[in-house]
């Protein structure tokens, strides 16, 4: 199977732990999206949205958003059914913290971060405190367990550990959380490869604010939207 990527998206770096995790080799196939890489006609056929991570299976399937990639790789791949549970009250508090991850916490970090990498503008003061509520909730949510969903990693985890250390190399406090710093090095024993991709990632995001300093103009950056990059 082909994942179609960029590592300084956390999306995608859920997508490869969440592999790495279940033993599925990828071809990993990284996508240059402000040479505009995505737009070519040979992945406008791929995925007519155009965004990362988008996966292709061996019968020729396309699946792109991030959740949806691997909930297809959990259903296919995992006979444990720990990441993933079968009981469906469990199920649906992993689903539950997804959706929280997409609608809540990731989109905050979006919302706050994005102008200053797409701009250099600095982030909206009344944003931050909007994130800062997200990180609270998540706060709770770890106060009574190891994980989000409980005291066993699941798929939540992957989705949510990707967002979080993103804001972190953004230069969040995430110490001002401490259930959330205890849960993301919980993370980082348990997910192989969680160190690597941490590594590839921050020095991608190190080279993209370098060269944001030498942009005279938005309009080359914005040719390659963000939601292109940070599609969850």
């Amino acid at each position: 199977m082909d994942l179609y990527y960029t590592i300084v998206s956390p999306p995608s770096q859920s997508v490869v732990l969440l592999a790495k995790y279940l033993r599925v080799p990828l071809n990993l196939k990284s996508l240059n999206l402000r040479a505009g890489e995505h737009m070519s006609e040979a992945f406008l056929k791929i995925n007519p949205q155009h965004c990362v991570p988008t996966l292709t299976t061996e019968d020729g399937v396309s699946i792109w958003e991030s959740n949806a990639i691997m909930l297809y790789l959990v259903e296919r791949f995992d006979k444990t059914g720990k990441i993933y549970p079968k009981d469906p009250a469990k199920r649906a508090v992993v689903f539950q913290r997804m959706c929280f991850d997409l609608g809540t916490l990731y989109k905050q970090i979006r919302a706050y971060y994005t102008p200053l990498l797409t701009q250099g503008a600095q982030p909206d003061v009344n944003v931050l405190k909007e994130l800062e509520q997200a990180f609270k909730y998540l706060e709770l949510f770890l106060a009574g367990s190891k994980y989000s969903t409980g005291d066993e990693l699941t798929l939540a985890d992957f989705a949510l550990v990707t967002s979080v250390t993103s804001a972190i190399t953004m230069n969040f406090d995430v110490a001002k959380y401490p259930y959330v710093d205890r849960w993301v090095k919980l993370c980082k024993s348990a997910m192989p490869g969680f160190e690597e991709v941490s590594k590839e990632a921050e020095a991608a995001m190190k080279a993209i604010k370098e060269t944001m300093n030498n942009f005279t103009s938005s309009f080359e950056w914005n040719r390659s939207p963000e939601n292109h990059i940070f599609n969850r």
